[in-house]
């Protein structure tokens, strides 16, 4: 997150809650999520130890709180553990400005080769 920028100043609107989705990415120790739809999240600080032991393909439900400067909750199904995090956005390749994998490129779970595929665009 850029300096002096509060969550809440950089905060997005997710419309795709109550859905359910699963655990693509997690970066930095559990400090940002990525789900399989691109959105990206920031954990809140208390709760990334929470975060950094979820695994990736773990069934998520994104609900919205309107509490605090984390107002949105993401509960893992498979771990059944939450985290409270703002939304983002969508995750963009940084090279290429384009989506890691588009929504018909990956199932669920994932396939050995569809995560060596988004290896190979992350490096």
């Amino acid at each position: 997150m850029a300096e002096g920028v509060t969550p809440s100043a950089r905060m997005t609107f997710y419309e795709r809650i109550r859905q359910e989705h699963w655990l693509r990415d997690k970066q930095d120790e559990g400090k940002n999520l990525i789900l399989n739809d691109d959105s990206s999240w920031e954990v809140h600080p208390s709760e990334r130890v929470i975060t950094a032991r979820w695994l990736r393909g773990s069934t998520i439900i994104v609900e919205y709180t309107e509490k605090g400067a984390y107002p949105y909750l993401l509960r893992n199904h498979t771990e059944e553990e939450v985290a409270h995090a703002n939304f983002l956005g969508e995750f963009l390749a940084a090279s290429q400005g384009q989506p890691l994998l588009s929504a018909t490129e990956v199932r669920y779970p994932p396939t050995t080769s569809e995560i060596k595929q988004v290896s190979r665009k992350v490096l």
